[in-house]
């Protein structure tokens, strides 16, 4: 996740764009695992909240955040998006938990305007802080990539 061309995001089948959701879904499973249960059984999907996220760098989300998230997207690399994402689920955990149905896919789609993301280094903070390692994106990569073609396109 360090070293890819951003633009495959873009480009025909959206091949970073799936490896992104795949790995992605694969931290909310160890890391947010009462969310990720949550979210399995009301349906909801990364593909149905992410997208904007991932393709348009979080520029939802109110200016001071997506410029500190841009700052470290380009010093960094694309792996912050996945720590910005998982920063953004981990700050809302709580309340989603208490949503259900459809008024859970609605408010997740529109975490942008929660008042906690108005403070941009406090979602950065703890957005690198979540425990994931370089080698751990590695062997996520690895594993997605192993999988069959056909099973590498993800929603």
């Amino acid at each position: 996740m360090h070293s890819h061309r951003f633009g495959d995001v873009y480009t025909e089948k959206f091949p970073l764009l799936h490896r992104l959701f795949w790995v992605f879904d694969a931290l909310i499973r160890r890391l947010l695992p009462r969310l990720f249960a949550h979210f399995r059984a009301n349906n909801v999907q990364p593909t149905l909240y992410a997208v904007k996220w991932f393709q348009l760098i979080f520029s939802e989300f109110p200016r001071e955040l997506v410029l500190a998230v841009w700052d470290v997207f380009f010093s960094e690399g694309t792996h912050v998006l996945l720590h910005v994402a998982l920063g953004i689920l981990t700050i809302r955990e709580k309340h989603l938990l208490r949503v259900e149905g459809n008024d859970l896919m609605e408010q997740v789609r529109e975490l942008y305007q929660a008042p906690e993301f108005r403070d941009a280094q406090t979602v950065i903070d703890t957005s690198m802080r979540l425990d994931i390692t370089k080698k751990e994106l590695d062997k996520l990569e690895a594993t997605y990539l192993s999988l069959p073609a056909n099973e590498q396109e993800f929603g």
